[in-house]
């Protein structure tokens, strides 16, 4: 006879994505960030990086966030205990135009605190961001390969 343990999602301590938050915490590394058709981040640098420099954070509506969230990429146990008085991270990057001699437009995308986004929208409030600049954003990106002996976060 096989018996099954239900596991609490709710309890930090069981949630996957907090388990592999913590292992990078632990290890005194870097969370990397995947972000689908675009590459790699270094999650951690980039929050770094805005606690290094001194700016206040622009506000926007729920409705604005709603752009900048994938519902395919939230997990819907881990939101359940997130920190959504947090910030959350805008990367910029150039999206090349589509038209003959158009100029390259820049585009904005979520590079950390996607739960957070997801938990303050979902009830309509608004969220603090820092939107990093190209050059900022260029500088936490790793490539669009997998860096090696590095864990990291999706």
């Amino acid at each position: 006879m096989t018996t099954t343990t239900k596991i609490n999602l709710a309890d930090r301590s069981r949630c996957p994505r907090c388990i592999a938050y913590r292992e990078v915490d632990a290890c005194k590394t870097e969370a990397i960030c995947k972000l689908d058709g675009i590459g790699y981040y270094n999650a951690t640098r980039a929050e770094a990086l805005v606690n290094r420099r001194r700016r206040k954070p622009e506000t926007l509506t729920a409705k604005e966030m709603r752009h900048f969230i994938s519902e395919a990429s939230v997990f819907a146990p881990h939101c359940l205990h997130v920190n959504t008085r947090k910030f959350c991270i805008i990367g910029t990057y150039l999206q090349p135009a589509t038209d003959v001699g158009a100029a390259d437009e820049e585009t904005h995308f979520m590079l950390d605190g996607c739960h957070r986004a997801y938990m303050r929208s979902s009830v309509g409030k608004s969220t603090k961001v820092y939107i990093l600049t190209l050059e900022e954003t260029k500088s936490v990106y790793l490539g669009k390969r997998a860096p090696k002996g590095k864990r990291w976060v999706q």
